[in-house]
């Protein structure tokens, strides 16, 4: 029993390692390459290959999978690959990485349709590489030129058989130092040719090269941060950059000249950086672009139809080697890139955007802050990327944090500016969150101050505080007195003047008694207050007394404005001298009412 167990295990194992081994095989029989061309572009310091195929089913079965394989030493360098039916074509065939196969790295193509036993198609294949060219010398002199060095398969490397195979190489310059020579080729300018070769065995190795000059901008960007703050009250995206860019090309030999720079800047054979163009979004708003030491001011902005650009004008210009770091920010309008229905919201923007053209990027992070209190979060991207695990990002007014979705990915060039798609959901009734906070944060301050201000919290009686409080209450009544007691002689005058037109003696003696009554009244509540007061404040007793000696001096001049009236209606003095005796007399009495008001202020 137990030899047939172990016999059984072994049969499965077996099995599993059989179909294993099938399943990392790439089939080689399905098709047959009838003709390959290669177009090498070394223009910029990426290496661009757009590759022309006529495929044919040599199969017995009708089928749409159609592999593609990169050579192991170059395979980490491959960015981007694509693969279409069409050269001009925008519909591209998906095209899925597979597990590396020893050393071989694999992609498979689904053709749009499945291609019939003996029939033919043609297949376009398109691949951008970073980091092939190597500067030789790895250094030059600020004066030299920058020569680069390419090393690549002669043949296409596939799994199947090739009829006939080319490839061609186009350098930026007719300057090529040097070539691989192998029958057939051709050069003409700066395009170098090799092939036809016939009947080209599947895996084919055989290495050539290509030392030639290149003075297109070596810029590398190392690090990448991108920050995408999305705000649902203004309406806005907020985008940050944190860039840091490396001159991978030739190392400067010696130090730099900047007498030399200038005089041979318009010279050939300078490959330095001075400047790039940043194309941002048309809507772009409120651009800055500082560094560490703050805004660089040498930068240019122009304002296209469709598009923002930048100039970026670094402090000094990048040699081989020399590294820069710098903030690039701005606004976007957020109508153009979020779109809601009801509580449900898609952001749909760049995972990254332009930088420089034919930008190569080592790595980069990008972080979208969403609104607090998003829910539901789903992302789609167009290519894979690492999502780290979500986050929170507290700002102002924030209570339980705005979250944050983390992606990540190396090796990325100018193909991968792509939309993602990020999904949310967001009740719009949270919006109101803020201002609440702000309206009962302010309430509760403003009642905070009212109680510290109203409460006493010592805890021993203050007798001197009482006492000001009672001396107070006092003043307030005596103040209501002193207004009772001007309101008496106003009527008075009244009276008076009233005489002067009736000659009504009769009323005007009413009117005397009347008012000498009164102000006994207010007499003796002035001496009741100065009583009270007299011990708890000797001052404002002096005050009053001060007070009661002024009104004294006022009512006597009540009294002759009284008599003046009487004379005059009796005829005893004239109207000139009436007129002259009532001017002295309101001149004593605003002077006597101005001292008494000073006096009440005081108290």
């Amino acid at each position: 029993m137990r030899v047939e167990y172990r016999f059984a295990m072994k049969q499965l194992l077996l099995l599993a390692v059989v179909l294993g081994i099938s399943n990392a095989v790439i089939p080689g029989d399905h098709f047959e390459v009838l003709s390959s061309k290669r177009n090498v572009d070394l223009a910029s310091h990426l290496v661009k290959i757009s590759t022309t195929l006529e495929i044919k089913n040599s199969g017995a079965k009708a089928t749409n999978e159609f592999f593609f394989t990169v050579e192991e030493n170059i395979a980490e360098n491959l960015s981007f690959i694509s693969a279409s039916g069409n050269k001009d074509s925008e519909d591209a065939f998906n095209v899925l990485k597979q597990k590396p196969e020893g050393n071989k790295e694999s992609y498979k193509i689904l053709l749009d349709k499945k291609l019939e036993p003996q029939a033919t198609r043609m297949l376009y294949v398109y691949q951008v590489f970073r980091n092939l060219q190597q500067p030789f010398p790895k250094e030059t002199k600020q004066s030299e030129p920058q020569l680069m060095w390419l090393s690549m398969n002669q043949h296409l490397y596939s799994p199947y058989k090739i009829i006939s195979d080319s490839v061609s190489f186009k350098t930026p310059t007719s300057k090529i130092i040097s070539y691989s020579k192998i029958d057939p080729y051709s050069v003409s300018n700066n395009v170098i040719e090799y092939g036809p070769y016939a009947n080209v065995a599947p895996f084919t190795k055989k290495e050539i090269s290509v030392h030639f000059e290149n003075h297109s901008p070596f810029l590398t960007v190392t690090s990448l941060n991108r920050w995408i703050e999305v705000s649902h009250w203004g309406g806005n995206i907020a985008i940050e950059e944190s860039i840091a860019i490396k001159h991978s090309g030739a190392k400067l030999l010696g130090s730099f000249s900047r007498f030399d720079y200038m005089y041979l800047r318009s010279q050939e054979g300078i490959s330095s950086v001075k400047s790039y163009k940043t194309v941002l979004p048309a809507g772009a708003k409120d651009v800055y672009y500082r560094d560490e030491i703050g805004n660089i001011s040498t930068s240019n902005l122009l304002q296209l139809m469709d598009a923002v650009e930048l100039e970026i004008r670094p402090r000094y210009p990048l040699f081989g080697g020399w590294v820069t770091q710098y903030m690039l920010g701005y606004n976007l309008p957020s109508y153009q890139y979020l779109f809601t229905s009801g509580s449900d919201y898609k952001l749909k923007m760049r995972f990254v955007d332009h930088i420089f053209d034919d930008m190569s990027v080592d790595d980069a992070t990008v972080k979208v802050i969403l609104p607090e209190g998003a829910s539901d979060i789903k992302l789609n991207v167009p290519y894979d990327v690492e999502r780290e695990k979500d986050e929170l990002h507290f700002t102002f007014l924030d209570f339980s944090g705005r979250p944050v979705v983390t992606m990540k990915k190396k090796n990325l060039v100018e193909e991968h500016i792509q939309d993602f798609e990020l999904s949310y959901k967001f009740n719009p009734i949270l919006l109101l969150r803020e201002p609440l906070m702000l309206i009962v944060g302010l309430l509760v301050m403003f009642l905070s101050v009212i109680l510290l201000v109203r409460l006493d919290f010592s805890i021993s009686i203050d007798s001197n505080a009482e006492t000001r409080m009672k001396v107070a209450g006092i003043i307030e009544q005596l103040l209501a007195i002193q207004g009772k007691r001007e309101s008496l002689y106003a009527k008075f005058q009244d009276a008076i003047t009233a005489y002067r037109k009736s000659k009504d003696n009769s009323a005007l003696q009413a009117a005397k008694k009347s008012f000498e009554n009164d102000s006994r009244d207010v007499k003796t509540s002035f001496d009741q207050i100065l009583k009270s007061v007299k011990d708890e404040n000797p001052e404002a007793a002096e005050k009053i007394v001060e007070i009661q000696r002024l009104e004294n001096v006022y009512a006597g001049f009540m009294a002759d404005a009284m008599k003046n009236a009487t004379q005059i209606v009796a005829g005893n003095i004239t109207a000139e001298a009436f007129k002259k005796a009532e001017e002295s007399l309101e001149t004593k009495k605003s002077e006597t009412r101005g001292k008494v008001n000073k006096v009440v202020a005081q108290l």
